[in-house]
């Protein structure tokens, strides 16, 4: 992931649940979850409840507030949209 973050400028992540829908996190959020040292086990989980937001944690924290179930493809849009201005 870092080499392509150093390569591309930003990486995205996308967690797709069936027809649940998908949850997307940036490099900077997956930095919050899964630190610089890579152990031999590392963890990613998302949750959500009936009609609420994506819950992502990781081996090394959790994100603040949870994702809304628009994070895909907003968080793409969002990026470039603040790339081209």
């Amino acid at each position: 992931m870092v080499v392509l973050k150093k390569q591309y400028g930003e990486v995205f992540l996308a967690f797709v649940a069936e027809d649940d829908g998908i949850a997307c996190i940036d490099f900077s959020q997956l930095k919050l979850i899964l630190d610089h040292d890579h152990e031999e086990q590392e963890w990613v989980s998302v949750s959500r409840k009936l009609r609420a937001s994506y819950r992502v944690k990781g081996r090394d924290g959790s994100l603040d507030r949870p994702l809304p179930r628009n994070s895909f493809p907003d968080n793409i849009v969002k990026y470039f949209k603040e790339s081209l201005s």
